[in-house]
């Protein structure tokens, strides 16, 4: 589809601080909710040209610089690919590492968990906050390899130096076009209606608007901890870690100031950010 010109976006945070709706239409917290609502009445091919607006709109805008001098508005390819690659191998969230945290009653693809990692792996790199999206695919979905169903996938969004805005998927490791990203887990939607959403990357899951202590489960014991620890985990390795060690070099700060400095009260994610040092 064409990726037609946009007027000059507002800030991310207003652009993707909820689901992109129609003015005036309903908002949910849960995305399940959000894409029931937009598919009502909505014929398969009116709902392919509402995502691919709303592709478009993330295409057509730039994060600018936030005036910082530990931050930066975009990541090389080659610093973007190593993180990947790092996240593939962590002995938390990657590959190998899936059944530590499984639970016996119910199958948990933790998408969202790799999304978490690599959003605030990228944060303590150096990107700044509105360089990093999430990516959304919701509705019923089958995979025609392993015949597999779920209902959402997520992913994260980097802007790129060279590139733009470039799709990172932690479940076939690798950074490819959002349009391409889109297609690709578009085609397999159950129904012919899948709903493409872009938010904050400090949403926690497809129903959970935002992170938060009780939902990371930081503050209880594994055996009460739904996840089995497993985001407790992903944040003592955060804090750990060394990005020389992991030959991670840190996002070039932003020398120019084409965006307001944020201004938003980080209360809500504090301590998120304080134990990443960023």
């Amino acid at each position: 589809f064409s990726m037609s010109s946009y007027a000059q976006a507002p800030l991310c945070r207003e652009l993707f601080a909820t689901p992109q709706v129609a003015p005036g239409d309903a908002v949910f917290d849960d995305l399940y909710l959000q894409r029931s609502h937009d598919t009502k009445g909505l014929s398969q091919s009116e709902v392919r040209r509402s995502n691919e607006a709303a592709v478009a709109r993330l295409l057509a805008y730039h994060p600018g610089s936030i005036a910082s001098r530990k931050t930066g508005s975009e990541i090389s390819y080659a610093n973007l690919q190593r993180a990947l690659e790092v996240l593939k191998s962590n002995e938390v969230v990657g590959s190998a590492a899936k059944t530590k945290y499984a639970r016996e009653d119910r199958e948990i693809g933790y998408c969202f968990g790799r999304a978490l990692f690599l959003h605030l792996l990228l944060r303590k790199m150096g990107l700044q906050e509105n360089s990093i999206q999430k990516l959304w695919i919701v509705g019923p979905q089958k995979s025609e390899i392993e015949n597999v169903t779920w209902g959402f996938h997520v992913a994260t969004a980097a802007y790129v130096k060279g590139y733009g805005w470039m799709a990172i998927d932690t479940n076939t490791f690798r950074i490819q076009p959002i349009e391409h990203w889109y297609r690709a887990f578009s085609q397999q939607s159950t129904d012919g209606k899948p709903r493409f959403y872009v938010t904050p990357a400090t949403r926690f899951s497809v129903s959970i608007p935002r992170y938060s202590r009780v939902q990371l489960g930081l503050d209880l014991p594994v055996a009460e901890d739904f996840y089995r620890h497993y985001f407790v985990d992903t944040m003592k390795w955060m804090s750990q870690a060394q990005l020389a060690e992991l030959g991670l070099s840190k996002v070039a700060p932003s020398s120019e100031t084409q965006a307001p400095r944020d201004t938003r009260k980080k209360s809500k994610f504090g301590s998120l950010w304080n134990f990443l040092g960023i």
